[in-house]
């Protein structure tokens, strides 16, 4: 499609009464400068269409009132549109934006077809859509594998999606392993994903690290996978910690396991207590056996009650409940017993002398 724009402002003057002298007054550039021409199927806002030209003249001489554009695009309805900002894009623009136009051609042929002038020639199956030149017959898009004027040309194997620009060939992406305009270079043996245009590594091969995955990781890490970026290691093998596991766990922790971040013990071994096991369970505690957490005996030994067991048990009991005090055993029951037993047989003998 061409657009033909003229924007004239003449005067005509008699020279020697037979000639006629066509003056174009440059007076109205800061007018015109800064428009912007659309193409669009619907008349919504111009800036929701496709741009096909903005003059971006940086002095009022750079201004063509007489200007034609190719625009590469099929469309129903053509924009001509103008604005201006505040402040304005140059001081020398009129402070309105306007739009003085005595004349817009446009030309074009129907969908599909093309030709110098006659629209009578057909457009390749190739081009996307049906749409070429309509002047030259090349395609303004290619299907997708496809590139060149008339998209006869097919993209690399080791395009992504074997999709490439239709200019150039060049990828709009490489398959994994693969890097270059054209995807026909290898990454390095390192990297599953590489940069098109580097040998910047997006992914490395399991226990790598590092821009180009030429750095190992930690033997510590666990299956040696580690963090791209800085080599941390996703989890560490038993008994490490650390960002690289390069610390120990506590000998106190239960078969030295330790949480990777801050080294502290996900179990004690028996007799002791702390984040990291450091801490003596009490003496008082049964089989010395306590919580991880705060310490607290899972129970007493014999005589012994409270959370710690470092509180006697009543002097009746033999022994007690850990939390209530309340008494176990018949120890002090068979005392008690006895006791009685004695008094009432004191009791009988008083009687037999009485009588």
């Amino acid at each position: 499609m061409f657009c033909l724009l003229a924007c004239f402002f003449y005067l005509m003057y008699q020279y020697n009464n037979n000639t006629s002298l066509f003056l174009v007054i440059d007076l109205y550039q800061n007018r015109f400068a800064g428009y912007q021409l659309y193409l669009s199927n619907t008349t919504e806002s111009p800036t929701q269409s496709v741009l096909c030209f903005e003059d971006k003249s940086s002095t009022k001489a750079q201004v063509q009132l007489l200007v034609t554009h190719q625009c590469p695009y099929v469309a129903r309805y053509v924009i001509v549109y103008n604005y201006r900002n505040n402040p304005k894009r140059y001081t020398w623009y009129y402070d309105y934006a306007v739009l003085e136009l005595c004349e817009v051609q446009v030309f074009g042929c129907q969908v599909g077809r093309y030709g110098d002038g006659d629209c009578n020639s057909q457009c390749s199956g190739n081009c996307y859509g049906g749409n070429c030149n309509s002047t030259t017959g090349s395609c303004f898009y290619c299907f997708p594998g496809k590139y060149g004027d008339y998209c006869n040309n097919d993209c690399s194997t080791n395009c992504k999606n074997s999709t490439c620009e239709k200019d150039t060939g060049y990828c709009s992406g490489c398959i994994p392993g693969k890097k270059g305009d054209m995807c026909n270079t290898n990454c390095s043996s390192h990297c599953v994903t590489c940069k098109q245009t580097s040998d910047q590594c997006f992914e490395c091969v399991n226990g790598k690290h590092g821009d180009v995955c030429d750095l190992n990781c930690s033997d510590n890490c666990e299956d040696k996978s580690c963090m791209k970026d800085n080599g941390y290691c996703l989890e560490c093998v038993n008994g490490k910690h650390g960002d690289v596991c390069d610390l120990n766990c506590s000998d106190n922790c239960k078969d030295q396991s330790c949480m990777k971040d801050n080294g502290y013990c996900l179990e004690c071994v028996p007799g002791k207590h702390g984040n990291e096991c450091a801490s003596d369970c009490s003496d008082n505690c049964k089989d010395k056996t306590c919580m991880k957490n705060n310490g607290n005996c899972t129970g007493c030994i014999t005589g012994k009650t409270g959370a710690l067991c470092d509180t006697n048990c009543s002097s009746y009991c033999e022994t007690c409940d850990q939390t209530s005090e309340q008494c176990f055993g018949n120890y002090n029951l068979e005392i008690y017993v006895a006791s009685v037993a004695v008094l009432m047989v004191k009791g009988v003998r008083r009687d037999v002398i009485n009588r």
